[in-house]
């Protein structure tokens, strides 16, 4: 379990850094009219045949062969310079809190990305309040806990991604803001949670 929360807190911190750390450039518009390209007609895939190969990459992913090792971390630290504020949740020590650090801890050393840790106790007042002076210090991008929930965090995304910082959410389901964020790096890591 540990090493799978590892793993996703590791994709998490890895997704917003890629997310922080393209450039903002558009590309330029093409004149040119392409050919329509012929489609070679197939087989018509079956369901049951669509799950066993997604459930085959699932159990490849959690279950890495023993001469698999982590994937080794670039070089030069293509992300350094990115200033990321990473909320872990809980508090400082906790345990479920304290494999999202280390996952994060891991994921800074990879990309070479400057990360804030703060700590919130699991207290929903508390994120609002550390995520509010998160954006002051205008990060590239904050990792949030989505527990307080939509209502409570929507005008503060909304104020963060109009500043050009990068939100995304892990842990709880933030379903408004990541719809209307995603083109923009608005991710979600965790369980699929019901209401």
């Amino acid at each position: 379990m540990k090493k799978l929360s590892f793993i996703i807190v590791a994709i998490l911190v890895l997704s917003l850094a890629l997310s922080a750390c393209q450039p903002a450039t558009t590309p330029a518009p093409t004149t040119e009219k392409t050919q329509p390209v012929a489609v070679e007609q197939t087989e018509a895939v079956t369901a049951e045949e669509t799950e066993a190969v997604a459930r085959e990459e699932t159990e490849a992913v959690a279950a890495p062969a023993e001469t698999q090792g982590p994937a080794p971390a670039a070089e030069g630290g293509w992300c350094s310079g990115t200033k990321i504020v990473f909320f872990p949740g809980g508090p400082s020590g906790g345990p479920f809190a304290t494999v999202v650090y280390n996952g994060a801890v891991q994921a800074a050393a990879d990309t070479g990305a400057d990360v804030q840790y703060v700590w919130s106790d699991w207290d929903p007042a508390k994120m609002i309040t550390q995520f509010q002076q998160a954006v002051a210090t205008n990060p590239d991008g904050i990792a949030i806990m989505g527990h307080p929930g939509d209502d409570a965090f929507d005008p503060l995304i909304n104020q963060a991604e109009s500043q050009g910082i990068v939100v995304t959410s892990m842990n709880t389901q933030l379903p408004k803001a990541q719809a209307e964020y995603a083109p923009k790096g608005f991710g979600y890591v965790g369980a699929v949670l019901y209401d």
